[in-house]
């Protein structure tokens, strides 16, 4: 599979063209909390970006694009092992309130359980985006967040999926 594809979302492999706007991503005030700009160098992320389908390699960058007019509005870091996949993901903000967020995590997600429904899902969430917490915590993730003071991070984990979820 080399895409995925929602009502109003298109999940696809990040590409070299992307790079520049994944790059200006970090540099928005909201992103620098926790993001080193200094070491962010766009040679070494060409290097790492590469048109991998989703279901190839083991640590990957996605795009969520819009259906209609293919804007970018976010990108997903995957990392998948043999137990869990890890999720990482920054949205540009000026999407946000429209629900691509949502429907890009859904799917993604939903993707992956079919996939391999024993496998754990671990979110990597901002811990200062309470709405991001309680989404996942309503798809039912659990906080399993270390207990580390300031930390900018909450590790979110999905166990298993069920109908009852909403999938």
């Amino acid at each position: 599979m080399e895409y995925l594809k929602s009502k109003r979302i298109i999940i696809r492999p990040t590409i070299k063209a992307d790079n520049q706007l994944f790059i200006d991503f970090l540099f928005e005030p909201y992103f620098n909390a926790f993001a080193s700009i200094d070491e962010i160098n766009p040679r070494s992320f060409d290097s790492f970006v590469t048109a991998t389908s989703i279901s190839q390699g083991n640590h990957y960058f996605l795009t969520s694009v819009l259906l209609k007019s293919q804007e970018p509005k976010g990108f997903i870091y995957v990392s998948q092992q043999e137990e869990y996949i890890l999720l990482g993901y920054f949205f540009n903000k000026d999407s946000q309130g429209h629900g691509y967020f949502k429907e890009s995590m859904k799917s993604l997600i939903s993707h992956f359980y079919e996939e391999n429904p024993h496998r754990q899902i671990i979110i990597l969430c901002y811990s200062k985006k309470i709405e991001d917490r309680d989404f996942f915590l309503s798809l039912g993730f659990r906080n399993n967040s270390p207990m580390i003071d300031n930390s900018p991070f909450l590790f979110l984990t999905l166990f298993g999926l069920t109908e009852k979820d909403g999938y």
